[in-house]
């Protein structure tokens, strides 16, 4: 893989602030409705620290299918793919990430260089501040775009868990960019209050 040709990897950070003056809580809110739930849920996650976010996650899936998963800020797609899942502690607190894809509804093919994500979900000690972020990562093993033909798949839950499998066994520093260094930069986050 040449990495020159892929270093427009893009980097979301959010730091949102959980607490505050009463009026201030509210607006958080009305602006991000799942906070709360996200917090909880990640809270709930840190503490039991799963081997299998996958299984972890199924097991609380909504009725309609939807999963419940610790992921701000939100986004108008599911995540359709939990590998690499990690926990992480920091100086600062504690957070989890995987690798993931997002899609609205079947598309007839999976993960592709195109949309693979480190997705990285962390809450701080005194559960002030909600750590996200997402970069674009890559690699050599997956296909590079959704209109290759080798991509095609009918997106069962089965075909899933095939690909997170697949993707859990290739090693940490295979990927571009390396997940221990993206793991690396967020657990050097600098929070003052």
């Amino acid at each position: 893989m040449n990495p020159a040709k892929y270093c427009s990897a893009v980097v979301l950070i959010a730091v949102i602030r959980t607490t505050g003056a009463s009026n201030q809580e509210s607006e958080l809110v009305s602006a991000y409705p799942g906070l709360s739930d996200s917090g909880r849920l990640l809270q709930e996650l840190l503490k039991e620290r799963p081997t299998d976010l996958f299984a972890w996650i199924v097991r609380r899936s909504r009725p309609s299918g939807r999963w419940v998963l610790p992921d701000e800020p939100f986004n108008n797609a599911g995540a359709l793919l939990l590998a690499k899942f990690r926990t992480i502690s920091t100086s600062w607190g504690a957070c989890c990430r995987f690798l993931t894809y997002y899609r609205n509804g079947k598309a007839g093919y999976g993960a592709t260089n195109e949309e693979l994500l480190y997705n990285f979900q962390g809450i701080t000690k005194n559960g002030a501040f909600y750590i996200s972020a997402r970069v674009a990562v890559r690699h050599d093993r997956l296909l590079d775009s959704i209109d290759d033909a080798r991509a095609a798949s009918e997106e069962t839950e089965e075909e899933q868990r095939a690909e997170l499998d697949r993707i859990d066994v290739w090693p940490d520093k295979s990927f571009f960019l390396p997940l221990a260094r993206l793991d690396c930069m967020m657990e050097s986050l600098q929070i003052t209050q």
